[in-house]
């Protein structure tokens, strides 16, 4: 795993490029309700950050038929929160995405210190094989918001599911933590 820090020019690229693309998607059949997500929440605020984390990787074909969420392999980032005091962490995570079977869908979600972040699991791809010829894969991007997270040193995990038990993929992961 690499652990890169850089300074605050690249983080608020990161974060003009990654908010955009974190909305979600539905396609009017309530695919994204079907995701045992918690009631909606809201969280605003400011968030003093300084550091940037990431894991990077060239990897295809990262697949599961789980219907449980599991482990994205080599997919976590330490950080740590220096001093005292309680700060927030902010996880983009982006891929080129296949989910196979009719209806499927690929959902992620970010694990800090095993417990899921804000705004829990969220619907990553879906249905993109809609012409059945087990071609492309589409890029996506999430963003997950921790507040309050304790000083010292934390992990984040990615986790994926096939909400269906279709196979789905993920190529070229890439995990970024911006944290104070």
């Amino acid at each position: 795993m690499k652990l890169v820090q850089i300074g605050l020019p690249a983080i608020a690229a990161a974060i003009a490029l990654a908010l955009p693309a974190a909305a979600h998607a539905q396609d009017g059949t309530g695919a994204i309700a079907r995701l045992r997500a918690p009631a909606a929440v809201t969280t605003t605020g400011p968030c003093l950050t300084g550091h940037v984390s990431f894991h990077t990787e060239n990897t295809p074909g990262i697949g599961t038929s789980s219907r449980a969420f599991v482990d994205i392999p080599n997919n976590s980032v330490n950080f740590q929160i220096p001093g005292v005091l309680p700060a927030c962490a902010i996880v983009t995570f982006s891929a080129h995405s296949f989910a196979t079977g009719p209806g499927e869908i690929l959902a992620v979600q970010a694990l800090l210190d095993g417990v899921p972040m804000a705004p829990g699991a969220v619907q990553f791809s879906g249905d993109d094989d809609e012409d059945g010829d087990g071609r492309f894969s589409r890029t996506h991007s999430v963003t997950f918001v921790a507040t309050a997270v304790a000083a010292g040193v934390h992990t984040v995990q990615m986790q994926f599911e096939s909400e269906n038990g279709f196979p789905v993929f993920l190529n070229q992961p890439t995990v970024i933590v911006v944290s104070k």
